[in-house]
């Protein structure tokens, strides 16, 4: 039986703008290391899958610059993003026609993990797991606070080939229902990664989403055929579609350092400061006078200097410069959304 991955690398691109957009979204970006994430994800594979065993998702437009960063791999290259519901379900049933027995690891292509021995070992015995209980296992990160930013998933019962019962998904929540969500002890972050034999997950598909179990027993011998009806295919999260009504879920709990970077402040969490001020990059240098928490990332040479500012995020590229309060940093997909109705800026800036 052999061990198979599937990297999902779509994304519109508004969270890091202006250094993120729709032709070059976060994965793409290089925020932690020199290395983009997306090849910081490919590099964790390396001792769980074999790199012939892996294939990526994206839409069309992106399938070149993904190519860029990761090379000779294959892709499935979506005419449109439809969510994860029809990412998932189009690796697993392609892989599937190569091995019915496969064993599959979904990830996403622009978390942050800190300890990858730690995550490639919490992976193969999600393996394990899947394989043992005949379940599809998610992975849950420990909480280290009552965050708003992540979902949250329920354990249950201890099942004995390790792990537990997936008892329930909680979407984001506000502040109050985090807190108590933290505070239970039952919960942990949804990380986002699932692991599966495939026969099982076609399998609870067809029981709890039929119509996409229907769409790709009929048009997964005839690529052409996804692509023109991709387009009707319900824009859904597999968490909704699937993991919300299965009865047959699993929950590994998985302590490595991970951080999804859903926003420029996450930089703070997983990024070593360089200076008192934050985390700057200035190729042109900087000095600080009494400024803290800076987030600063600029393309050009020019001198950059902080006096008596805090909590802010300054990036510059070569046709913007966004200056936002971290407390804000949400609001960055609003100023996207409103250059995208402006003609004049939407040519030049997204």
């Amino acid at each position: 039986m052999k061990k198979f991955a599937v990297i999902m690398a779509g994304g519109s691109g508004t969270r890091f703008w202006p250094k993120s957009s729709k032709k070059k979204p976060k994965q793409l970006l290089s925020l932690t290391s020199r290395e983009s994430q997306i090849q910081l994800t490919w590099k964790r594979l390396n001792t769980v899958v074999e790199r012939s065993h892996r294939l990526i998702v994206c839409t069309e437009q992106l399938r070149k610059a993904t190519l860029e960063h990761i090379k000779d791999v294959k892709i499935l290259a979506e005419p449109m993003g439809r969510n994860t519901m029809a990412a998932v379900c189009w690796s697993a049933w392609d892989i599937f026609q190569k091995d019915p027995t496969a064993l599959i690891a979904v990830l996403p292509a622009d978390a942050f993990i800190a300890n990858v021995p730690e995550f490639q070992k919490s992976l193969n015995l999600a393996f394990e797991v899947a394989l043992s209980e005949k379940r599809i296992v998610c992975l849950g990160i420990t909480p280290t606070g009552p965050a708003t930013a992540y979902g949250y998933i329920r354990r249950g019962t201890a099942l004995k080939g390790g792990g537990y019962e997936l008892k329930e998904f909680v979407e984001k929540p506000d502040r109050a229902n985090a807190q108590n969500l933290f505070e239970s002890g039952e919960f942990l972050w949804n990380a986002g990664i699932f692991i599966f034999e495939v026969s099982t997950f076609i399998e609870e598909v067809r029981i709890h989403s039929p119509e996409f179990a229907s769409f790709f027993d009929k048009k997964i011998h005839k690529p052409h055929l996804i692509k023109q009806g991709y387009r009707n295919l319900q824009s859904v999260s597999i968490d909704v579609a699937l993991m919300e009504k299965t009865h047959r879920g699993a929950l590994l709990e998985g302590n490595f350092g991970w951080n999804d970077l859903g926003s420029w402040p996450a930089l703070l969490e997983v990024v070593p400061p360089n200076s008192e001020a934050g985390v700057l990059r200035a190729p042109g240098g900087f000095i600080q006078v009494n400024s803290k928490n800076i987030i600063a990332d600029l393309s050009s040479k020019k001198f950059l200097g902080l006096i008596g500012v805090e909590d802010l995020i300054v990036v510059e590229t070569e046709k913007a410069i966004l200056i936002c309060h971290q407390k804000n940093a949400q609001d960055i997909k609003t100023l996207v959304n409103m250059i995208e109705k402006n003609k004049k800026f939407a040519k030049t800036l997204l």
